[in-house]
């Protein structure tokens, strides 16, 4: 709905040690293209590493919106 408000399409940021399983999921929730990053420093739940890997792919993609599911990881 908000993709449709803003014109716009919807993406998703899957980030992990293997997180191409989980992103093919998404696109059964409306999601047009799935950006993964793959990286063992994203093996356990460290703030930075997740934070600093998310704002370097909105830095790249530059979407109008963001939204940020919360998570036993953050």
């Amino acid at each position: 709905r908000i993709a449709d408000q803003v014109g716009g399409g919807m993406c998703a940021l899957v980030m992990g040690t293997a997180p191409e399983a989980a992103g093919g999921a998404l696109a059964g929730y409306g999601a047009e293209k799935i950006f993964t990053v793959a990286d063992e420093a994203l093996s356990e739940y460290r703030m930075d590493a997740f934070a600093s890997t998310a704002a370097g792919v909105v830095k790249d993609v530059d979407p109008a919106v963001v939204i940020i599911g919360a998570s036993v990881w953050g």
